[in-house]
């Protein structure tokens, strides 16, 4: 059994859309940053023969749009997938050991304007 749960992401992303009355779809791209941690137990046992965290930098891209429901509140609806890469492993028992970093998110917000 392998798992490799996200701890942290952060992500900086510039986005552009366009305004038409109350709603504004958009595009948006940006680099992230994860720590994501790793354990193997590769005969079931549950003692894990390898555990171990490590930081990614990545890629996102993704869109959304964004809805004012008055001049102060939106609402906001977005897809985002991020690519971290792969991360091998080199062990005994296997020596392709390769685990794919994507993560595909779908987010809804609400803000309020000041």
């Amino acid at each position: 059994m392998a798992r490799c749960p996200l701890e942290d992401s952060v992500a900086v992303r510039g986005r552009i859309g366009y305004a038409a009355d109350r709603w504004m779809p958009y595009v948006a791209a940006g680099v992230s940053f994860a720590e994501f941690k790793f354990d193997l137990d590769h005969d079931g046992t549950g003692d894990w023969d390898f555990q171990e965290k490590k930081s990614f930098t990545g890629w996102n891209i993704g869109a959304g749009v964004d809805y004012a429901m008055t001049d102060n509140l939106i609402l906001r609806a977005e897809y985002r997938f991020t690519d971290f890469g792969r991360k091998s492993f080199g062990n005994d028992w296997d020596d392709n050991s390769k685990i794919k970093l994507r993560t595909n998110d779908i987010r809804l917000g609400i803000a309020y304007k000041f």
